[in-house]
């Protein structure tokens, strides 16, 4: 299991907490409202919004509690709807209590819908919207201030489902371009990776991969891979079948390593393989196997490329640090002493 999967429900108690200090910030919020306009307004119902803002500051606090505590006889979506739920219910009793004054309010059941949705995700969401319309209509149908004034309370019905729910979309469709954008930088930047003309990777994605296994601490080998009479299948052929050739040769070393191995074309013709962990004996091995490969390479049916391949190869332990660059100078080196002792056959630096 990777430790992204082990994060996955801290990350959540994370979000339940952020929720949690939230939800404590607006209570504190109302119940600051309400005592201003106590002490500074001449409104009647100010005062029967203290006991329902005063309820639900205690519930944030006791609510803190019992989320930090993170009871087993209570799941994490247990309890994030027990939460939604009462959250809307003390909205629609301060909703019911302070009847006009409830105007101050009404972006509560929005803010915490957002909150849902964009912390638990739609579904969360949409049950917030669920909760919190069935909840107010009742409080507006049982107040009597609401039921003289039945438009504004459509208004706020409608605010409270129709707001949050084009916000969350709009997030969401952010969310999605996001999303591409990000997926379009990973594959612009896996493109410039890769070659082209025969789809392994290019200088830089091999150079990259070789440092990435030097860095892990793995021993292995380096193998550098130069065509002999490459020219003169362009020459003759011209560069169509070059190019066809090239595709086959990246074909032929696929073949002839390991799936975990790394095949990359270095430019021109030439082409590097890295295989990791092993010694040079199996090194060895591995390099006549390409050099066999690479000289029973066609054309077409009867038409044999007529190539062959100088192979330099260098072996490192893991057991002292290695620069990727210095290995593949030393593997270059090693094919051009192949090529200077008769071609097609390998050499180790």
């Amino acid at each position: 299991m990777s430790a992204a999967t082990l994060d996955l429900p801290h990350a959540g108690f994370r979000k339940e907490l952020d929720q949690v200090r939230t939800r404590s910030l607006a209570a504190l919020c109302v119940l600051l409202i309400i005592l201003a306009l106590m002490l500074f307004t001449e409104h009647r119902q100010a005062a029967a919004g203290v006991l329902p803002a005063g309820a639900f500051l205690a519930f944030s606090a006791l609510w803190w509690l019992f989320v930090t505590a993170r009871p087993g006889w209570l799941s994490a979506d247990g309890r994030r709807h027990l939460a939604l739920f009462a959250d809307h219910g003390f909205n629609a009793w301060m909703c019911y209590a302070v009847g006009e004054l409830y105007g101050l309010f009404f972006w509560g059941p929005v803010f915490a819908t957002l909150g849902y949705g964009l912390r638990f995700g739609n579904r969360y969401a949409l049950r917030s919207i669920s909760a919190a319309v069935l909840f107010q209509s009742m409080a507006m149908i049982a107040s009597a201030y609401w039921s003289k004034h039945p438009y504004m309370a459509v208004g706020v019905l409608a605010c409270n489902s129709i707001l949050p729910a084009y916000a969350l979309k709009l997030a969401s469709a952010m969310r999605a371009r996001e999303r591409a954008a990000e997926l379009r930088a990973h594959q612009f930047e896996l493109f410039s990776r890769v070659d082209h003309l025969t789809g392994v990777l290019n200088r830089h994605g091999f150079l990259l991969t070789l440092d990435a296994v030097l860095a892990s601490g793995s021993s292995g080998c380096l193998m550098f891979i130069d065509l002999d009479d490459f020219k003169t299948v362009n020459d003759q052929r011209g560069h169509d079948a070059g190019d066809r050739l090239l595709v086959e040769v990246a074909e032929a070393l696929q073949a002839a390593v390991r799936s975990t191995d790394v095949v990359g074309r270095l430019g021109g013709d030439e082409f590097a393989v890295l295989v990791e962990g092993e010694d040079s004996a199996h090194s060895e091995t591995v390099a006549r196997h390409i050099i066999e490969r690479v000289g029973l390479i066609q054309l077409g049916p009867s038409d044999p490329a007529g190539i062959g391949a100088s192979v330099g190869v260098v072996t490192w332990s893991g057991d002292h640090p290695v620069d990727g660059e210095r290995l593949l100078k030393s593997s270059d080196r090693a094919m051009y002493e192949a090529k200077r002792r008769g071609k097609n056959r390998v050499c180790f630096a």
